[in-house]
This record gives structure tokens, C-alpha cells and sequence, in this order.
């Protein structure tokens, strides 16, 4: 955790890890019954979506790896997977019975390839900027962090599912969090490079 806290540039991607793996174990926790319980879905069909999601997680890795080791700035491309993943946090949120499941899908999906796809082009960076010899210790305090987003955000979920009874507040809510995280990197980014 020193390792982790010293050094600014890893400090903002430990709070990148925090946000975005603690709203993926959000989503992980509560997209299927959202679909179900709050809106009626089959099981089967909750699980598509969900499913569809989790695909996109795949080649979200493979595709945002690639485009982060070749065409943009690592930095820059999580923050800009950050503000994507919140805007279509916000957009499950906007979710209702009047939505048919190909609009669903399209947002599961476009939720899957940012919130669940950014995860090696970070870790990798985490890795990159760590000192000689020291990748593993930062890598491994880096992922502490998200952790301590794991158990905070689908907890944060529940007490905000409990006190509005909303699905749709709590994702709104929650897909604040990415935003204001890939704002920060966009600040980091941008300050990297002058």
C-alpha cells in the first residue's frame, strides 16, 4: 500500500481500479434482478442480457488492450472507458418496462465493452509505471483498492435500492462515480503529456 500511495500516477489508477471494478460488482450484483424483480424479465431473459454484458466484457479486454498498447495513451483511454462506463450506467438506469430487449441489449453491451472491458489496459498501466523490480507489490496494493470498491458498491447499491426502492436511482447514482474518476484521468492525461 505504500508503494501504492507514494506515487501519484498509480494513487489516481488505484482510484481508477476502486470506481470501476466496485460499479462492475454493482452491476454484477444487481443488473439480473433488476431485470427481473424490477421489471419483470424471465430469469432466461435477465440472464441474455446479462450474458451479453459479460461478451462484451471479453472483447472489450481484447479490443481496449490493443488500442491502449498501439493507438492511444493508456491513461487517456481509461479515462475516456470511464466516462463511458458511467454514461451507460446512467443509461441502465434509464431502463423501464416501455424498452424492448434489442435496447437493452445495446446498452448491456455498451456497458459491458467500457465497465467490465477496461480492466487489463489498467492493471497493465499500473504494472508500466511501477519502479524496476517493484510491478507485483504495486500492482498488488494497486488491487486492494478495488477491493475496497468490491465491497463498497454493491453495498452503497443496496442502501440506496433500500432507501428510494429505484433500481434506476442507484444506477444513476452510481455511474456518477466512473465520471468524475475519468475526469481525473483526462487531468492526469492531458498533464502527462505537456
Amino acid at each position: 500500500l505504500g508503494a501504492v500511495l507514494r506515487d501519484a500516477r498509480v494513487r489516481e489508477l488505484a482510484l481508477g481500479l476502486f470506481a470501476f471494478t466496485g460499479l462492475q460488482l454493482a452491476f454484477a450484483s444487481f443488473f439480473i434482478s433488476y431485470l427481473s424483480l424490477g421489471m419483470g424479465w424471465t430469469l432466461t431473459d435477465a440472464g441474455i442480457a446479462y450474458s451479453i454484458a459479460m461478451g462484451a466484457g471479453i472483447a472489450g479486454r481484447l479490443i481496449w488492450g490493443w488500442v491502449g498498447s498501439r493507438y492511444v495513451p493508456p491513461v487517456l483511454l481509461l479515462a475516456v472507458l470511464g466516462l463511458a462506463m458511467g454514461v451507460a450506467c446512467m443509461a441502465i438506469g434509464l431502463v423501464d418496462e416501455t424498452w424492448q430487449k434489442p435496447a437493452v441489449w445495446a446498452v448491456a453491451f455498451c456497458y459491458g465493452m467500457t465497465g467490465i472491458g477496461y480492466q487489463g489496459v489498467l492493471l497493465a498501466e499500473i504494472a508500466r509505471i511501477a519502479p524496476p523490480g517493484m510491478a507485483g507489490v504495486v500492482t498488488g496494493g494497486a488491487v486492494f483498492f478495488a477491493y475496497v470498491g468490491m465491497i463498497t458498491f454493491p453495498g452503497s447499491f443496496g442502501i440506496i435500492l433500500a432507501l428510494t426502492d429505484s433500481y434506476q436511482t442507484a444506477f444513476v447514482i452510481l455511474g456518477v462515480v466512473p465520471i468524475v474518476v475519468g475526469a481525473m484521468l483526462f487531468v492526469s492525461a492531458r498533464r502527462q503529456r505537456i
